[in-house]
């Protein structure tokens, strides 16, 4: 149908501008000097995890209970984390390494 083309791609294209690229932005600018390389590692390593186990169970959660189903889900996770990122992520515009430090320490 026309309107699922439509919601996916409206979805590739507002992830391709927020959360795709800032995930990437976000992590390099959070950790200190001196812990960067395994911090940004760290972060990368669990986020491609986690979509790998996405990858994997969405084929099985589909067939079992259908696309609306797993909008429903996507949905709802999406609302958890916006509220997860208003709550504990700091803006790190115009802030330096040392500001950044003292918002996670």
């Amino acid at each position: 149908p026309h309107w699922v083309v439509l919601g996916l791609s409206l979805f590739s294209a507002s992830y391709s501008v927020g959360m795709g690229p800032a995930t990437f932005v976000y992590i390099a600018e959070i950790f200190g000097t001196r812990v960067r390389g395994k911090g940004v590692a760290a972060s990368l390593f669990v986020s491609r995890f986690i979509q790998a186990a996405y990858a994997f169970a969405t084929p099985p959660f589909l067939a079992a209970a259908g696309a609306g189903s797993i909008w429903l889900v996507l949905a709802a996770m999406n609302f958890v984390l916006t509220l997860f990122f208003v709550a504990f992520c700091p803006e790190t515009r115009s802030r330096t390494l040392e500001q950044m430090r003292g918002a996670f320490y």
